[in-house]
């Protein structure tokens, strides 16, 4: 890729309840490969999410039980 070029960018969205450092492989090679990446966590489906300001929002099972035990 030329210096200055457009970086092509990737969103990243993990799924099945896995956290996103799950995937760090996957993503270290498309960002290796020149793609900006950028990943998320989905709140309530991670194990844990913090927001900005502190607020930290855990995992809830499947059944809306409490959150599940990591």
């Amino acid at each position: 890729m030329a210096p200055g070029a457009p970086k092509p960018v990737a969103l990243f969205s993990p799924g099945f309840g896995y956290p996103r450092e799950t995937y760090t492989a996957i993503i270290d090679d498309l960002a290796s490969r020149g793609h900006v990446v950028v990943s998320l966590s989905h709140t309530y489906e991670s194990a844990a999410v913090e927001f900005p300001g502190g607020r930290l929002e855990l995992a809830v099972s499947g059944d809306g039980g409490p959150p599940h035990p990591r």
